[in-house]
């Protein structure tokens, strides 16, 4: 038990380190009237976030623009709105709140360059893919402000503030591309346009019988050997994959695992990202370690031969996103049922080398249940690729 505690605690270590339908569409011709002037940006919140030195744009033009893209305001909003335009953004803020002396801003539209670390901020969602007339492939994000980029008079939001809010997706949808270049809606966002070849493998190495060795060495994890030995033929309808966003950045992650005989938990081996348009596998688990999604939260699991079971929490921004990390963690909250602990009371709250609580099952379900939420996916066979081929 002390050894698979010690490796558990390793492996939290390790993750704690590691932590670390599509449309053409060009610029509209859209009836406008408005004023347009050159705005200095040291005086601007919102020309913090762009390169030092350089110029934003004041527009309140209906069809805003820059050198990659264009978009296009609603016209029940017309007159409520500053747009501020960068050579890759477009702040969109509130007239209102600007007049009366507070940034305002509402959201922001931005071509970002895939290399960008962009994940650093919160509340940024890709919606789909630019293609500048160079060849260029910039991710189209969509962002909502901080509290000091909004602020608002008096700490209160004005009507006009949550209208021009209310519109910002329905502003995304009329993205253009501008000197040639084109923008491509949901592009790299789908789980199943992203990683076809990943999954691929996955069909050869279980019809191969790939040992552990080679799949650990393809950055595969070794649960899939043990799965094909018991299996056999019948390993590709056991082994299953799925879908999902769990870093809520508007991209898909992919989920590879099983769902055990007896179990309704879909328990994951292998998560993979998109870092720079490729697939990237940034976590691995195997039969007595694996992952779980959860609503809020991504659940590492580890069940041992006596019975001992740990449950720990950790942030998904946090965990599975490799080098694409945002830098933050909801920390090492840890449900343990451990019977050679404590036999007639088996129930922990770990947070840290030597700092167990021993609680009544009552204590423990009630925080488990309220934590510990799973997310509802449906996983589907490996074997309805199998058969596609």
């Amino acid at each position: 038990m002390k050894k698979r505690m010690a490796v558990y605690i390793c492996c939290m270590s390790i993750l704690c380190v590691l932590i670390a339908g599509q449309s053409r569409v060009t610029a509209q011709e859209v009836s406008k009237e408005g004023t347009t002037q050159e705005v200095s940006g040291e005086e601007t919140t919102q020309e913090e976030t762009a390169a030092a030195g350089s110029t934003m744009t004041e527009s309140t033009d209906r069809i805003l623009a820059n050198g990659l893209f264009s978009v296009t305001m609603p016209e029940e909003v017309e007159g409520l709105y500053v747009g501020l335009i960068d050579d890759r953004s477009i702040f969109i803020c509130d007239k209102k709140s600007r007049e009366e002396g507070a940034p305002g801003m509402v959201f922001e539209i931005s071509a970002k360059e895939p290399t960008e670390e962009y994940c650093y901020i919160p509340s940024l969602k890709k919606y789909g893919e630019l293609t500048s007339s160079d060849g260029t492939i910039y991710d189209m994000t969509f962002r909502k402000p901080t509290d000091a980029q909004a602020s608002y008079k008096d700490g209160k939001r004005s009507e006009t503030y949550d209208k021009l809010l209310d519109s910002g997706v329905q502003v995304m949808g009329t993205i253009a591309g501008t000197k040639g270049g084109f923008y491509t809606a949901g592009a790299g966002i789908k789980g199943e346009d992203l990683y076809q070849d990943v999954l691929k493998k996955y069909v050869t190495a279980i019809n191969e019988k790939w040992n552990s060795a080679l799949l650990e060495e393809e950055g595969m994890s070794p649960a899939y050997e043990l799965i094909g030995k018991i299996y056999g033929e019948a390993a590709l309808d056991r082994i299953c994959y799925a879908y999902s966003d769990l870093t809520d950045e508007g991209v898909e992650e992919l989920l590879v695992g099983e769902i055990p005989d007896g179990e309704q938990v879909f328990k994951i081996y292998d998560i993979y990202t998109i870092k720079e348009h490729k697939p990237v596998h940034v976590l691995s688990g195997w039969n007595e370690n694996w992952y779980v999604a959860g609503e809020l939260y991504l659940y590492n699991v580890y069940r041992g031969l006596n019975g001992e079971e740990y449950w720990s929490v950790h942030s998904p921004d946090y965990s599975i996103v490799y080098e694409k990390t945002k830098g933050y963690s909801n920390g090492m909250d840890i449900f343990v049922i451990d019977p050679s602990r404590n036999e007639d009371q088996p129930w922990f709250f770990y947070n840290g080398p030597d700092n167990w609580k021993n609680v009544s099952r009552e204590e423990y379900e009630e925080r488990y249940n309220r934590i510990v939420k799973v997310k509802e996916i449906e996983p589907k066979p490996l074997s309805e690729l199998a058969d596609d081929r």
